[in-house]
């Protein structure tokens, strides 16, 4: 009479537990990828927000200068080509010089600046700009970041 064994061998067991392992590691590390990518899609929207913000309240000061034909203090604030933090915008003025404290308001580590540059191409009154460089920059586990926006400002009251 012949007989039969039932049940597996200690080596197909192990054969099938490192199957399984390779297979949740696989699905682990592939969460985590798809994770910090939505995490950097996140920050990366945030940050584009926030150089907008910057962007549109430079252009305040700019009219609220030219309102009261006064394009000449805008256009001085760039003598120098000063770096300013830009962390609250709903302050009084503009913000001190970097290093930069985190933008006020946000839960996350992001930080403002700009840099403004004269611009006077042909030497005529009234042709001259104001460039304006924002940067928001954040660190994350991959690094540091940035999002960056130039725009010219002139005086559109001539």
């Amino acid at each position: 009479m012949k007989k039969y064994i039932l049940g597996q061998s200690l080596f197909e067991v192990m054969f099938a537990v490192a199957i399984a392992s390779m297979i949740m590691v696989s699905v682990v590390s592939l969460s985590r990828q798809t994770i910090s990518g939505s995490d950097f899609s996140r920050n990366n929207a945030l940050a584009s927000r926030y150089v907008q913000e910057a962007a549109d309240w430079i252009r305040e000061q700019r009219d609220d200068q030219i309102s009261q034909d006064d394009w000449v203090t805008f256009y001085n604030w760039a003598l120098g080509s000063p770096t300013i933090c830009l962390e609250d915008l709903n302050a009084i003025g503009w913000g001190g010089s970097p290093p930069c404290p985190d933008i006020v308001g946000v839960p996350f580590n992001f930080n403002r600046f700009v840099t403004l540059r004269q611009i006077d191409l042909d030497a005529i009154p009234g042709n001259e700009s104001v460039e304006a460089e924002v940067i928001v920059t954040w660190m994350d586990g991959k690094g540091m970041h940035q999002v960056k926006s130039i725009s010219r400002y002139t005086d559109w009251n001539l």
